[in-house]
């Protein structure tokens, strides 16, 4: 009843305080779970999540070590779906946004001097993230994050499990098709709902996460 835009729960019926709903036309087109409640704010100005302390941006954070290799898939005349960043054997690596674990593989080699066969370049260790506050720059969207070639994961982490932003999930290394350790991160953007897979065009190029 007061127009399109965003509105905490509290101010639409049946909805919940801590949920931000995306309303247009007089219905609901999505919400976004805000991890430390929402802000109701004066009539004109948007509703938005409450900005959460001490590291929980809805933002991502630039992994450590230095670019060796710019994202070019989709259209900006490459098929690299990442941003890798080289670094040293078992430098730790930290979430770079709150979330839940949800697939993870150790264990594998480094198969590059076997001459990158395609069982090769599947066959890399990871972990991967689905962020709490879906994709910052989408809310229909949810947001996975993968971290690729690690050699092995940060302690208690397993499928399942919360990471809070800037908590240890693993190691950095040189498993797979890989020439020399670094981190390969890879956004993925896809519908609320779906899960998110690498190496399609709804990986987005990182830097549109980075926070400020």
């Amino acid at each position: 009843m007061s127009g399109d835009g965003l509105y905490c729960g509290q101010s639409l019926p049946g909805g919940d305080p801590n949920d931000l709903y995306d309303c247009a036309g007089g219905e609901t087109a999505s919400k976004t779970v805000c991890p430390d409640g929402c802000q109701v704010n004066p009539p004109g100005v948007a509703d938005a999540c409450k900005a959460v302390p001490n590291g929980g941006e809805c933002c991502l954070h630039v992994p450590p070590g230095v670019v060796t290799q710019a994202f070019s898939a989709c259209g900006d005349g490459g098929s690299h779906y990442g941003i890798d960043y080289g670094v040293a054997l078992g430098t730790p690596i930290y979430a770079g946004i709150a979330g839940t674990v949800v697939g993870q593989q150790t264990g594998l080699p480094n198969c590059y001097d076997n001459g990158c066969s395609m069982q090769c370049w599947n066959a890399f260790n990871y972990v991967k993230l689905k962020s709490d506050c879906g994709d910052p720059n989408n809310p229909a969207n949810d947001l996975f994050v993968y971290y690729l070639h690690i050699d092995a994961l940060g302690p208690a982490i397993q499928n399942g499990s919360h990471v809070d932003q800037g908590q240890l999930v693993a190691y950095s290394g040189n498993s797979g098709c890989s020439s020399g350790p670094h981190i390969h991160l890879e956004t993925v953007s896809v519908p609320k709902g779906q899960s998110g897979s690498l190496n399609t065009c709804s990986s987005e190029n990182p830097l549109g996460d980075f926070c400020p």
